[in-house]
């Protein structure tokens, strides 16, 4: 969390702010110059995208489940608010390490630590590698939208080896059409959009969240 910077409105103890866990020793302290702001250079997920984000996701799993996408059962089983385990399971675990603790089952509480977790350690950090390796400069409902769709289709969808109409898109820097936007956020999935119930709108939410900045909670 070191440097990271959030809205007053976005204090969460244990989320976005300290304690994170019993023995926490981190601290925040106030920011008040948007000169100050520009100086970090990096944003974050907001409060209203992550909130968008777990409504989505819909319901916890609180253990280990193989999700069923259009008739296929996944590969690797998914926990808490669309935690995937490919790591843990190719290590030959059934649980997930929240602050350096092990769990193999979650209450609603550990579920949304484990979400900000994933997000700050693993999303937000390749997102804001990427941006500032190519110089592109979001605002922050436009980068929610693209940590968003991250979340879903994965941490590396923007590497160096990738090649997406997204990826594409962001590296243009021309963010002044919206069907080259909705176009840009649909064709980034590797499913069949027609024929996943669900998948488009959502598609469509995240389109909508970086061209027009608005939240719409499923």
């Amino acid at each position: 969390m070191a440097g990271r910077v959030y809205h007053a409105r976005d204090y969460v103890e244990g989320a976005t702010a300290p304690p994170f866990h019993p023995n926490c020793g981190c601290s925040v302290r106030e920011w008040g110059r948007e000169e100050e702001l520009s100086e970090i250079g990096e944003l974050s997920l907001s409060m209203r995208c992550a909130e968008m984000m777990i409504s989505w996701e819909g319901s916890f799993f609180s253990s280990p489940t193989h999700v069923i996408v259009n008739g296929k059962r996944e590969p690797y089983p998914t926990i808490g608010y669309g935690h995937y385990m490919m790591d843990e399971i190719n290590a030959g675990k059934r649980t997930v390490t929240i602050d350096g603790i092990e769990y193999s089952i979650l209450t609603e509480e550990l579920a949304i630590r484990l979400f900000w977790q994933d997000v700050n350690n693993k999303f937000a950090p390749k997102l804001n590698d990427f941006l500032g390796k190519n110089d592109i400069s979001l605002n922050q409902t436009q980068y929610d939208a693209v940590l968003m769709h991250m979340y879903q289709q994965g941490q590396n969808i923007l590497d160096d080896d990738k090649d997406t109409p997204l990826k594409r898109y962001l590296l243009n820097g021309d963010f002044t059409d919206y069907d080259a936007c909705l176009e840009a956020f649909l064709m980034t999935t590797d499913w069949e959009i027609t024929e996943v119930p669900g998948l488009r709108q959502r598609r469509t939410d995240e389109a909508n969240l970086f061209f027009h900045g608005t939240y719409n909670n499923n």
